[in-house]
């Protein structure tokens, strides 16, 4: 019988390290598949890698709340709160959440628990104008007893200026990222001032 030569302990280690980055690789490319999902509008696709993540780590709070919007964009209302719940649970400090559970609550007719949902969502310093803008929409909302059709169009509306300001935050951002790397490069660039050639 041949005998082979134990492995040393560090690559026994290094090879324990390994095993375990893959298994949560897997986890971590189910919740960026379902976040890539999620963006181009797939929502069904982006539920099912939101579960799959949440299968191998119940506690991923981004799996959480992406499994929340994704069904919240279904119409399954009841599974996108549990889901933003217990988001929320772990992490009490999720606008997007708050955001999410306000609107599925519109949209059920539950306008106080909407009320309180997005007064959490806006204490969280989000952009003045979607501030206005939800006050605006509860503030149609208890003057005029709106049918299932407009509380659809209303938390749509709120969800779309969500976006957009969310857009906007993120180009301004980077903008403000490309000045400040452009102003502080550490390159150093060689300019000539004047050449004298004859």
């Amino acid at each position: 019988m041949i005998q082979r030569p134990a492995l040393p302990r560090t690559l026994r280690a290094a090879g324990l390290v390994l095993l375990l980055a893959l298994i949560f690789a897997g986890c971590a490319s189910a919740n960026r598949d379902g976040q890539v999902a999620l963006l181009y509008g797939d929502n069904t696709t982006a539920a099912t890698y939101f579960a799959t993540a949440l299968a191998k780590d119940p506690t991923n709070v981004s799996a959480l709340v992406g499994l929340g919007i994704a069904r919240y964009r279904l119409g399954d209302f009841a599974e996108a709160d549990r889901a933003l719940n217990a988001a929320l649970a772990q992490s009490p400090d999720l606008p997007v959440a708050h955001l999410y559970l306000g609107l599925s609550a519109l949209r059920r007719g539950q306008d106080d628990s909407a009320d309180a949902e997005f007064v959490r969502f806006a204490s969280f310093g989000v952009s003045p104008r979607l501030t206005a803008s939800i006050d605006r929409t509860m503030r149609l909302l208890h003057t005029v007893p709106p049918s299932d059709e407009l509380r659809d169009y209303m938390a749509d509306a709120i969800a779309d200026q969500a976006a957009w300001a969310g857009e906007v935050t993120e180009a301004w951002n980077a903008a403000n990222y490309a000045r400040a790397t452009w102003y502080y490069s550490p390159s150093i660039y060689y300019v000539v001032r004047g050449c004298r050639c004859r």
